[in-house]
């Protein structure tokens, strides 16, 4: 899998980190609660080009 962006190795650690992160479900209401508002960007995207 590749890792889009990434030019430093410790970039490849954080990533890797961040893949054990458990999110309860406290957490996970809250971001439900700040997304519910967001808007769908329309527009072209990497894999239209």
């Amino acid at each position: 899998m590749a890792i889009v962006g990434t030019r430093d190795p410790a970039h490849i650690d954080d990533a890797i980190r961040a893949s054990d992160l458990q999110l309860d479900e406290e957490a996970l209401a809250r971001i439900d609660t700040i997304i519910a508002g967001a808007v769908t960007v329309v527009g072209p995207s990497p894999e239209g080009i």
